[in-house]
């Protein structure tokens, strides 16, 4: 017998259950394994993380007003430390946990699918990220980091350097054991009808973004591993702590730093046709053009000596502005024929348009990288491009919790709030990296600033500096507004408060145990709820 689409769809049903799953107690909080309830923690911690980076950025950015010395923390070690936390702590321990968060929570519900795949390591995880987070504080605690700056005299932190290795190295695998969950989620549990080519934008980007992380991530952690196995045993090959940053430095430089953004463009995918309330313009256009912005992406060739002069860095470095042309096309003509309306995700909106401008200007600043007259390499035009490119996604980041923030609780993030987050982060983001970027054009070295530079440079480092501290103070606006969000007052947010076009929000707030409380449809498009609200048609 032929069976039908009607008749799949009238045999694929979900759980029916009528309550949101809500833990109670500390143990089934551990151990649960629903996805909506481990979202919830990713994104509440990895949001604290963000606010923390901003403030070491901050100190780091307070460093650097003196071109001349280093006097602020009291020696070259600290201010040192100070830098490396920063860095990791933006990337491993809040950027791409904030992602990860938002997937783990909504990708499910975005394509139609009952749980997370592999809930229990979804589970495992998380608490082993959390623990990764904890060793991390503690190397960093015992005076270790990564150990003395690059040129300078190894130390004898020699405790402290390797916690701190073993720590990233264990973030890393948590990170890609939670990757593994999500890709797997959207490759096998998909709603009826609901092809690769009517996926949700965000979980597409997270399928691309898992894909290129796998590629990249292990070859981090095989420099981690080499590196703590030289520097606990020999200290022969490059385990030296005056040696170690510079084996992980291309994991924050060009291209591999495209690499941890590639979510915030399914973020600004989806909030853009809701808020406009229009059907995304050239829909393929889009999903093509974050596929290919993750082939750019794929960086770990970056971690080989002198690749920089070679053709395939340079190339990327022109073709990755490409992609980003095309989304912005797709995203300005769906603006247009749309009629954006008071009662739209207009705080979402502004964080994530805004955000993704600043994301593009760390795009032109790779361009600028490989493009102008002057040798940019080990200067600070890196840590600028690293900063805009990172501090811009952390602002998508927060958009797609506000715009996802019914789903995540059942509560809504006051629109009060949000809209006061705007200006400071997309702001503070924006100019913290300016200030570093044009500062690599004043021969301000990457990293530390151990020797006198040119006069301008201190103009530029006051610049950073003010964008540090503005994107702090929005980090603490944002944070202020997801614990709202946590606390047991105020009724729960509508199913569907923004008139969202994707199947998350055929789901109460918060979801319920298995998502949805009945038998999905055939998904004929990739706006299913906005094909029902036209024309009435089955979703």
């Amino acid at each position: 017998m032929t069976i039908t689409e009607s008749d799949a769809a009238a045999t694929t049903t979900a759980p029916s259950v009528t309550t949101a799953v809500q833990p109670q107690g500390l143990y089934e909080l551990i151990t649960t394994g629903d996805h909506t309830t481990l979202g919830r923690l990713y994104v509440l911690a990895s949001a604290v993380f963000i606010l923390g980076a901003g403030v070491f950025g901050v100190l780091s950015g307070a460093e650097k007003l003196d071109t001349t010395s280093i006097d602020l923390f009291g020696g070259v070690t600290s201010a040192w430390q100070t830098f490396a936390a920063y860095r990791i702590g933006l990337l491993l321990c809040g950027v791409l946990p904030l992602f990860i968060g938002l997937a783990t929570a909504v990708v499910p519900l975005q394509v139609g699918s009952p749980a997370i795949a592999f809930p229990r390591a979804a589970a495992a995880a998380f608490w082993v990220w959390l623990l990764g987070v904890g060793l991390l504080i503690g190397g960093f605690a015992a005076d270790g980091g990564l150990g003395e700056a690059p040129g300078l005299t190894a130390g004898t932190h020699q405790d402290g350097v390797a916690l701190t290795l073993l720590a990233i190295g264990v973030l890393v695998v948590a990170l890609l054991l939670a990757a593994v969950c999500v890709a797997t989620t959207v490759l096998t549990l998909r709603a009826p009808g609901l092809t690769l080519r009517r996926v949700p934008v965000f979980s597409w980007s997270m399928l691309v973004a898992s894909s290129v992380w796998f590629l990249t991530l292990p070859v981090l952690l095989g420099r981690i591993l080499l590196a703590y196995v030289d520097y606990t045993h020999a200290q022969t090959l490059y385990g030296a702590e005056n040696a170690l940053y510079n084996q992980i430095r291309w994991s924050f430089g060009q291209p591999m730093v495209y690499a941890y953004a590639i979510p915030a463009l399914g973020i600004v995918s989806e909030i853009i046709p809701v808020a406009a309330r229009a059907r995304q313009r050239s829909y393929d256009v889009v999903l093509g053009a974050i596929a290919l912005f993750g082939l750019l992406s794929v960086g770990s060739f970056a971690s080989a000596p002198n690749v920089q002069d070679k053709f395939v860095f340079l190339a990327v470095g022109y073709a990755i502005a490409l992609p980003v042309l095309a989304l912005f096309g797709a995203w300005a003509d769906t603006l247009r024929q749309g009629k954006p309306a008071s009662s739209g995700p207009l705080g979402a909106l502004g964080l994530a348009l805004l955000g993704a401008l600043v994301l593009f200007g760390g795009v032109l600043a790779g361009v600028m990288y490989v493009f102008v007259p002057f040798d940019l390499r080990n200067t600070s035009a890196v840590d600028g491009q690293m900063a805009m490119v990172l501090l811009a996604s952390a602002t998508v980041g927060f958009a797609g919790v506000v715009y996802w923030s019914s789903k995540l609780t059942g509560r809504a993030v006051p629109e009060g709030l949000a809209r006061l987050a705007v200006l400071p982060l997309v702001g503070g983001a924006f100019l913290a990296g300016l200030g570093d970027f044009a500062a690599g054009f004043y021969d301000q070295p990457a990293g530390l600033v151990t020797s006198a530079v040119k006069d301008g440079a201190e103009i530029m480092n006051a610049i950073g500096l003010v964008g540090y501290g503005l994107f702090a103070l929005g980090a603490l606006v944002a944070v202020g507004a997801v614990v709202r969000t946590f606390l047991p007052s105020g009724s729960y947010a509508p199913a569907n408060p923004w008139q969202g076009h994707t199947l998350e929000w055929a789901s109460s707030s918060p979801p319920p145990v298995g998502n949805f409380r009945g038998p999905l449809p055939v998904v004929r498009s990739e706006r299913p709820l906005l094909d029902a609200a036209e024309n009435g048609g089955a979703v």
